[in-house]
């Protein structure tokens, strides 16, 4: 039955109610900046009314409510929308992580490439200029002395842009090995909240905060590896490798692991058993391709060189192969073996390819005529098939891979009576194969730098889609606030008036 005290309990709950309310909104004004938070909500109902009519009571006037209560403690979140961003998550990490090298790579390989000077495209036709000019004074030791010097010019800039790439390599392992321990503890800390959670919400209570908290370690998760997130009944998350049966929060959850000698990626189950990690998307994809980017760089970059050293070698001895006593190669492999030996001339590549040390201390040794004995290079016939090689057209292609082939293994046709190799119709020349290497390595970075701004531009649109959703805006906020103060103060004043009715029947009816 329905009295002050009754009434007094039904302010009491309002005034309650409204005080949860109050808190959540100051917690939410608190943690406006808070990265991953989102804007809670309480949740009021009416508690349960009496005057339930039942087989042994009259209807009487109806259900008489009993006040207010706060149901739950919410989050707004938009679940498709994480979806969404963390699939952009991944694929801007991707091309991130390559945009970050790839354009390294082009400015290192660009004109200018080496210590502020010209690159490779303009050494190469330096050296061939030289040899031109050598065609013209073969007898004179300045001019020769010139071909020494443009030529380890451009081989001292081969190596350079060779010793770049190998410590970009290595970078790219470094900070691949550094993503995969970042993202084992970032998996491990959503175990360690999944345990969490889940004795929350067993219990009944909605652990907001630590939901922030885990998904904000699986948006950064996300931007690491493309991943389906789930959760169950407990709110315990499962996180699986998109297109993939790989778990790596769950049961029969795998670990990623880094494997710096071959620069591998595996994934290792509880039990110890490892298998080939071959991830689609995400930084350390993207760290990944770059590193086999780099190899496909250097590879062609040892094709070039390799071809530059076989073509001037084979006609400046006139087809005498190395290992022979009169055999005097211009380009050798720095530190391999003895110079002028074929493995050493199998070895050359961007890395070692250095002007032979003899020649560089003096340079009488080239050889600019036909026959290249003193007093007989009058006609600097030799030197000017050097300097024709520009045009000729080679299969460079042959020298790629981790063990380029060696000049047994060639196919340079070279004709000694008129001092040339024949042109292969269906490849390319020195100066053309460089520059179709620079443009494949400007296609690939601007592919990357476009991405990563397209990416940018999408994943900003989706946050505003977010922050509008989850986000915290102060002056709703604030607005929410002073709606709840005036709920709580009018409560408030209601049990002023029914303590002054009390205090009227106690008091006054009573005596």
């Amino acid at each position: 039955m329905s009295g002050l005290f009754y009434t007094f309990n039904i302010f009491k709950s309002g005034m309650g109610a409204q005080q949860t309310a109050i808190n959540v909104t100051a917690h939410n004004i608190s943690n406006a900046d808070t990265e991953g938070y989102s804007r809670q909500r309480a949740t009021m109902v009416t508690s349960r009314p009496i005057g339930m009519t039942s087989l042994n009571s009259t209807a009487g006037p109806g259900m008489i409510g009993t006040g207010v209560k706060v149901d739950e403690v919410s989050r707004a979140r938009d679940i498709f929308l994480d979806v969404q961003l963390r699939n952009e998550f991944a694929t801007y990490g991707n091309y991130a992580a390559r945009e970050e090298f790839l354009s390294n790579i082009e400015v290192m390989a660009m004109e200018p490439s080496f210590k502020e000077g010209p690159g490779i495209s303009v050494l190469m036709g330096r050296m061939w200029d030289s040899w031109q000019e050598l065609s013209n004074n073969p007898e004179s030791p300045n001019t020769k002395t010139g071909v020494v010097e443009t030529t380890k010019t451009l081989t001292d800039s081969m190596n350079h842009i060779y010793n770049q790439l190998e410590g970009l390599k290595e970078h790219s392992n470094i900070l691949m090995e550094g993503k995969v321990t970042d993202l084992n503890n970032k998996v491990t800390q959503v175990i360690d909240l999944n345990r969490q959670i889940a004795g929350i919400i067993g219990v009944g209570q909605q652990p907001n905060d630590l939901l922030d908290t885990q998904d904000l370690l699986i948006d950064q998760i996300a931007e690491m590896v493309n991943i389906d997130v789930s959760r169950d009944a407990l709110g315990q998350a499962t996180i699986k490798i998109k297109n993939s049966d790989v778990v790596i929060v769950g049961k029969d959850r795998k670990i990623l692991s880094f494997d710096n000698t071959d620069a591998s990626l595996h994934w290792t189950d509880l039990k110890g058993t490892k298998t080939d990690a071959n991830l689609e998307n995400g930084s350390i994809a993207g760290y990944m391709s770059v590193h086999s980017e780099i190899i496909k760089y250097e590879d062609q970059l040892n094709a070039l060189a390799k071809a530059v050293a076989y073509s001037i070698n084979t006609v400046h001895n006139g087809g005498i192969l190395p290992g022979d006593p009169s055999y005097v190669p211009i380009l050798v492999a720095n530190g391999v073996g003895a110079e002028g030996t074929l493995d050493n001339e199998n070895a050359i590549n961007a890395g070692n390819i250095t002007v032979k040390s003899s020649l560089q201390k003096d340079s009488s040794a080239i050889k600019a005529g036909k026959t290249g004995k003193p007093g007989e290079e009058g006609d600097g016939s030799r030197a000017l098939a050097i300097a024709q090689l520009r045009d000729v057209k080679f299969n460079i292609e042959q020298f790629r891979g981790e063990t380029p082939k060696g000049r047994a293994d060639n196919d340079f046709i070279y004709d000694e009576g008129n001092m040339r190799i024949e042109s292969n119709d269906d490849g390319i020349t020195l100066d053309g194969y460089y520059r179709n290497y620079i443009i494949e390595m400007g296609s690939s970075s601007r592919q990357a730098k476009g991405m990563v701004e397209a990416q940018n531009d999408l994943i900003q649109q989706l946050d505003i889609r977010k922050e509008s959703a989850s986000g915290v805006n102060r002056d709703e906020e604030t607005a929410s606030l002073i709606q709840h103060y005036h709920s709580f103060n009018a409560a408030a004043k209601g049990i002023a008036v029914i303590d002054d009715m009390l205090d009227t029947v106690i008091n006054k009816l009573i005596r």
